[in-house]
């Protein structure tokens, strides 16, 4: 007598499991087992002989593969090969799934126009069209993967198609609906934004642009459509922004939000000027609007957000006049100046990731130290500190109890940096760069905060009213 049962069922969900068998035998048996594919020993037997009647007990691993898989197990008299019993235990695979980061994309009307889709599956999945301008960078895949979605050049009106990504056997199937705008859409086409191309590189990018204007550190180009130019700056010779001017007549900022949008920009946490800022998908490039009420336009700002500043220029000592004429050969625009106390100002547009730079110059007309403006909206204070330390050969020194100031010194201590966080007095993050020569910082015994001395006696009086003044956020942007 041979007879088997298994009272807890003999199918397995996905995840296994164990379940009892009961056998019931006047003799000795043995196990032996028929798996339904290649996929084996999933199924593991507490013991794989016996005598009498006894329990034993299977165990399923888990099933990742999307497939049901069976084993028969067979009981066999070791008295009469002829005596036999059968079981038949399975399980099932995992579900299919398929899903999509976005069930409609929108292109522009322009070449470069691209979108990303993400498809998370654990099947292969293809992927059609129905319009033979929706272009695709991979027509089939498998699991999780990225395809990018582009469009020929559209010279007519907004159009529509349909993507389709399904399954390999067809089980799933999902659509993604591609809205193209049409070039009467356009209000500017995105500009040339290879940070650091140099001034013939971006001419040879930009072929079929006309050049209005050019100089050292700036190249102005007509535009193709509703903006009026494009400007380009560099520092040094190497690109840092991108800026399309756009009469306010021609397009307004919910407009420009949806150009920036269709070519592949989302929404930042922040705003400036009561205008979002936007970031590309990578992170590595910032856009902000800015409008000129005087005259009516916006300029929609591209800066490399991977690069947040340059060291500024100091050569400490350096005469205003050289340092003027330094900075202007390195394409930086004067924005305002200002005298008082004995000392001077100069105020300069930012050129990177800094709302503008300010350098000061003591009674005898030489650079004591430079301050770099960030609006918080655009650039956190960690964004800076971690850049500084990067980028630059500074080392963290001190800080005040409150977080509101932080000391860096350079490597060769002739430097050093105090980042001066925003309060009720002012929006932005100042950067001070300043020489060791002319004042050190010392903490209070309660770290409470950051005092500052100098140290040079013709100046002393001065110099630390002045930086006092920085200090406690008293002195106005040259934006304000």
């Amino acid at each position: 007598m041979l007879n088997v049962s298994a009272p807890e069922g003999t199918e397995f969900l996905m995840s296994g499991g164990t379940k009892k068998i009961v056998v019931k035998s006047d003799g000795g048996w043995f196990l032996s087992f028929a798996w339904s594919s290649d996929d084996r020993n999933w199924l593991i037997t507490s013991v794989t002989s016996g005598k009498g009647e006894q329990d034993i007990y299977v165990t399923a691993l888990s099933n990742t593969s999307t497939e049901t898989r069976s084993v028969v197990l067979t009981f066999t008299s070791s008295d009469d090969a002829d005596v036999k019993a059968v079981l038949e235990f399975s399980q099932l695979g995992v579900a299919n799934t398929l899903k999509l980061s976005s069930e409609e994309v929108t292109l522009a009307a322009l070449p470069g126009n691209q979108r990303a889709l993400k498809i998370e599956s654990n099947m292969q999945w293809n992927v059609q069209t129905d319009q033979d301008w929706i272009k695709v960078s991979k027509s089939s895949g498998v699991g999780n993967e990225d395809i990018v979605i582009s469009g020929d050049v559209n010279n007519g009106n907004e159009r529509r198609g349909v993507l389709t990504i399904s399954t390999a056997n067809q089980s799933l199937t999902k659509q993604v609906i591609v809205i193209q705008k049409g070039l009467s859409d356009v209000i500017y086409q995105e500009p040339y934004t290879m940070w650091d191309a140099t001034i013939s590189d971006v001419k040879t990018g930009l072929n079929g642009f006309t050049l209005s204007f050019e100089d050292n550190n700036l190249l102005s180009y007509f535009g193709k459509y509703k903006e009026s130019q494009t400007i380009y700056l560099f520092e040094t010779g190497k690109l840092v922004q991108a800026v399309p001017v756009i009469q306010t007549t021609a397009a307004n900022v919910d407009a420009l939000i949806e150009n920036l949008q269709n070519n592949g920009y989302v929404l930042g946490k922040n705003t400036l000027n009561g205008f979002p800022i936007l970031l590309s998908h990578d992170s590595k490039n910032c856009v902000t609007i800015e409008k000129d009420a005087q005259y009516d336009f916006f300029s929609v700002r591209y800066r490399n957000y991977t690069r947040l500043f340059k060291e500024p220029y100091f050569p400490w000592g350096m005469s205003c006049e050289n340092v003027k004429k330094g900075l202007a050969n390195r394409g930086y625009v004067i924005i305002g100046e200002a005298s008082g106390d004995g000392s001077d100002e100069v105020h300069f547009a930012g050129r990177f990731m800094e709302d503008a730079s300010s350098f000061c110059f003591d009674v005898s007309q030489k650079l004591i130290y430079s301050g770099l403006f960030f609006d918080p909206a655009v650039v956190s204070v960690d964004q800076l500190r971690a850049y500084l330390t990067s980028n630059f050969p500074y080392s963290f020194v001190d800080e005040a109890n409150d977080k509101s100031f932080y000391l860096y010194q350079s490597d060769d201590q002739q430097t050093k940096v105090l980042f001066v966080l925003p309060n009720n007095e002012s929006k932005y993050i100042l950067v001070i760069f300043m020489s060791s020569t002319y004042w050190h910082m010392i903490s209070s015994q309660t770290k409470g905060q950051l005092s500052v001395t100098c140290v040079q006696d013709v100046n002393s009086q001065l110099l630390t009213f002045r930086l006092n003044r920085l200090c406690g956020n008293l002195m106005k942007s040259p934006l304000e």
